[in-house]
């Protein structure tokens, strides 16, 4: 009987170790996605330096701007001290853009475009609509990339993975006329206290308010 039991146990381990590699990644995916998951649920407040990458296809030009953004529950910000000065706010379910070159701020409904800057809530909405890659891991970083299915304005989405925090560490969207929005974080603090000045603009008096 033991000698059974120890043919049955070792023709089980010989069948795990033939797996197919699919599902190999298969789990990997599901574990690190579950392990995001864990690991944005216990974030308050994350705040982060941020690159941000624009390309833009049909001119074939690239605008590289750089900040701060700043997240707590409901709120997101990013405030962009390069190459000029910008503020985007979303609170309440209504966002806040400013420009300080236009002299403008512009307030309207939380746009999908603006709901796409957030790399918790992208990667949220697309990961399970989604074909996936794995595409690179060094040095506990993961490069991962997601397909959406049937996306009219997404083409495909890309996401470095820091196996050891499990948070986003960059992210880059392109769609379907080959732009591109790429978001590189660094320096990022976690569960820290956040400037109530953050979410307030300090608007010079002779700004155009407009309203959408």
């Amino acid at each position: 009987m033991k000698i059974r039991y120890m043919l049955s146990l070792a023709a089980l381990l010989l069948a795990i170790s033939f797996l197919p590699a699919e599902n190999e990644d298969l789990l990997w995916r599901d574990h690190a996605y579950a392990s995001m998951q864990k690991a944005y649920s216990g974030i308050s407040t994350w705040q982060a330096g941020v690159t941000q990458t624009n390309y833009f296809a049909s001119a074939k030009t690239t605008l590289k701007s750089q900040g701060n953004c700043y997240f707590k529950k409901d709120n997101f910000a990013i405030h962009y001290t390069k190459p000029s000065v910008q503020a985007i706010i979303v609170s309440g379910g209504r966002v806040t853009v400013y420009d300080q070159a236009s002299k403008t701020v512009l307030t309207s409904a939380l746009s999908s475009s603006i709901q796409s800057l957030n790399p918790v809530e992208i990667i949220r909405s697309y990961w399970q609509k989604s074909d996936w890659r794995l595409l690179d891991s060094r040095k506990n970083v993961t490069h991962i990339m997601l397909y959406p299915k049937g996306d009219k304005q997404i083409k495909e989405i890309s996401f470095l993975l820091d196996e050891v925090s499990w948070l986003i560490t960059s992210l880059t969207y392109k769609d379907v006329q080959g732009n591109t929005v790429t978001l590189s974080f660094d320096n990022m603090k976690i569960n820290k206290p956040i400037p109530a000045a953050v979410w307030k603009l300090n608007l010079p008096k002779d700004v155009r308010h407009l309203e959408r």
